[in-house]
């Protein structure tokens, strides 16, 4: 259906991206910058972490299966979409551009998103459902291909949906049945 486009299943993290530091070099004016303290270093990968992690593959790359692309698109049919903001918080609050309203919205991660409603950007949409059907703009393609899906098709993207969760601390396994134990059969991804 092209979700995928924006709603990348995994991204890759190389040169020791998963090593999380804070203070750290992106942190924007107002927060911690480097020097203002100690760096926590934490390495995500670390055994020392509980259970499920995520672990670098044969060639020294994490995958995260983060279901986004971290960049801004247009999913509205313009300004007047109920779905676009009414303030432009990319701009300097006291500029002109501020109070113009915002129609480019971060792609949305969905890992987790079974356990974050309500949904879209502005959590105005108490199902999934709701979510997709609310895509214009860069993404109405990809809404119109869900539109058109017989209803069983339609009901088993949302079933997908609903498996990108996280899951509570103190799972062992990243394939789990209803009650959080490693689902039989089942082999965690490497």
């Amino acid at each position: 259906m092209g979700c995928a486009a924006c709603h990348i299943p995994r991204l890759p993290l190389t040169n020791q991206g998963w090593i999380f530091t804070e203070p750290n070099p992106y942190n924007p004016s107002g927060n911690l910058r480097l020097g203002d303290a100690p760096t926590l270093r934490v390495d995500l990968t670390s055994h020392e972490l509980p259970p499920p992690r995520l672990k670098p593959d044969a060639h020294g790359v994490v995958w995260v299966p983060a279901f986004s692309d971290l960049k801004l698109h247009d999913i509205t049919a313009g300004p007047n979409d109920p779905n676009a903001e009414a303030l432009d918080q990319n701009q300097p609050a006291t500029s002109s551009k501020f109070f113009a309203g915002n129609t480019r919205l971060l792609t949305r991660k969905l890992w987790g998103v079974a356990n974050s409603g309500p949904f879209m950007h502005h959590g105005k949409f108490t199902t999934m459902r709701e979510a997709v059907l609310a895509h214009a703009g860069e993404a109405f393609s990809s809404r119109q291909a869900f539109e058109v899906l017989p209803a069983y098709e339609k009901d088993c993207v949302i079933e997908f949906l609903k498996t990108l969760q996280v899951l509570p601390p103190g799972t062992r396994s990243l394939v789990v049945n209803q009650d959080f134990e490693k689902k039989e059969g089942s082999h965690d991804p490497d």
